[in-house]
């Protein structure tokens, strides 16, 4: 069955490329079918769809291109293994077939994992999302079981059909222990063990997964992944501390270096506690923006108009503020209104608002792979209402009266005020540079430099 899948994955991808790569050689099919996550109209579940199947699709492909290398050399090693090292040949190809089997059976579980993350339907499916996140987790556990039962079950087949074999290899090698028959078996048993506490982590993990609620919302999704994320990195550390501490406490060394690692295995789990309380209470606002962001008092003008809006503004050298991995970034706007009167600059609240979780300023990411929800927010929360019902969504604003000089830059502009403030802007889209250069003309004309 995996060859066809395989056969036929190839041949589909050549078949819809070949007269783009006749055409245009093989960069220009690369750049035709890997999609441009930073595009204008890109959003931020487009682009981790994107991710995960061009993650997938190249993992695949080392698969294909170095995996089944493998065979090849496992064959080369059982020769020499049997010929050289004259190990038991019973044992050698047992090991060898189970191997061989298990490359081909991998890759074909990898291939279907492919298939399905691709056939997932993001634009029709409003929890398109969680299906990724449950059916890789799926799939990455279907992969953990086969080898755990690989692991064991040639493990214990080697034992079963080659322990005289294997005893009369192995007790003249470790010969200073004092081993027989039934050591053999124990053996097996730790083997087995290893084996079953290392899938544990994996089978709960599967499970908290499979339960993250079923829901439309990206970023409540996603919080609920990074909270299990935290509680996962509890559930391995655990173990390995305790272990590592027993350790220590039976070596004969001092007893201040287990006092010292369990002081900072206690801090470390202290930490992450603190990370999962303060990730639990963080709070999406929908369609509204945190007042305590405003900078200034934002004054309506009767007689005020937008003459351009920019979508996905950026203010050079944004700040922010976090602490446990939950923060906010100091500069949420990431629209420029450009009006009659003023520079207004709003928050359109997208996916993730101002938020910094973890290293990720949702804000630098809402500017590079979101601009297409800004555009789409705008236009169901705020496009069309009056500047009175606009207002709230600003952060702060810059009057035409108020600019001393102001600097045309290619993607975006530099300021300096009467009051010898200064502060640069920059945008992520070529369509704005013409307008806006316009615009700026039209309302500064000397005091602009270019």
């Amino acid at each position: 069955m995996w060859n066809n899948d395989l056969l036929g994955l190839l041949y589909n991808v050549v078949k819809e490329n070949a007269p783009s790569i006749i055409k245009n050689g093989i960069p220009a099919v690369i750049k035709d079918n890997i999609p441009n996550p930073y595009a204008s109209d890109a959003t931020l579940p487009d682009v981790v769809q994107k991710v995960e199947v061009l993650q997938e699709w190249a993992s695949l492909v080392k698969i294909i291109f170095n995996e089944l290398k493998h065979p090849l050399g496992f064959i080369i090693l059982g020769l020499i293994l049997i010929f050289v090292l004259h190990i038991p040949t019973k044992i050698v190809l047992i090991s060898v077939f189970a191997q061989i089997i298990s490359t081909f059976v991998l890759l074909w579980m990898k291939i279907v994992q492919f298939k399905a993350i691709r056939a997932i339907d993001w634009k029709s499916n409003p929890y398109a999302y969680r299906e990724l996140l449950v059916k890789k987790e799926y799939y990455e556990f279907r992969q953990s079981l086969f080898s755990l039962i690989i692991s064991v079950g040639v493990t214990g087949l080697l034992f079963l059909l080659c322990s005289e074999e294997i005893a009369g290899f192995m007790f003249p090698v470790v010969s200073w222990i004092q081993l027989d028959s039934s050591s053999l078996w124990y053996i097996v048993l730790g083997v087995g063990l290893f084996s079953l506490l290392s899938f544990i982590p994996k089978v709960i993990r599967y499970k908290w997964i499979n339960s993250i609620s079923e829901s439309s919302d990206f970023a409540e999704i996603d919080r609920e992944y990074e909270v299990i994320k935290q509680k996962l990195s509890i559930l391995v550390l655990l173990p390995i501390s305790i272990l590592f501490l027993m350790v220590l406490l039976i070596l004969p060394i001092p007893y201040y270096f287990p006092l010292w690692f369990g002081s900072v295995y206690t801090l470390v789990f202290i930490g992450i506690i603190i990370n999962l309380r303060k990730l639990k209470k963080v709070i999406f606002l929908k369609n509204t923006i945190d007042p305590n962001q405003v900078k200034r008092q934002i004054n309506l003008y009767s007689d005020e108009q937008i003459v351009l809006p920019i979508f996905g503004i950026m203010k050079n050298r944004s700040t922010a503020s976090s602490s446990f991995w939950v923060g906010k970034s100091n500069n949420p706007e990431n629209t420029l209104l450009l009006t009659n009167i003023r520079f207004l600059f709003v928050q359109v609240p997208v996916t993730w608002g101002d938020l910094v979780v973890g290293d990720s300023d949702y804000v630098a990411d809402n500017l590079l792979f979101n601009r297409g929800a800004i555009r789409e927010k705008w236009i169901e929360i705020i496009n069309g209402k009056s500047m009175e019902q606009i207002i709230p969504f600003a952060i702060t604003d810059i009057l035409y009266s108020d600019v001393k000089t102001i600097k045309f830059l290619q993607m975006g502009m530099k300021i300096e005020t009467i009051q010898w403030d200064t502060c640069t802007y920059m945008f992520m889209d070529k369509e704005y540079s013409d307008p806006f250069k316009q615009v700026l003309q039209f309302y500064f004309k000397e005091k602009l430099v270019e």
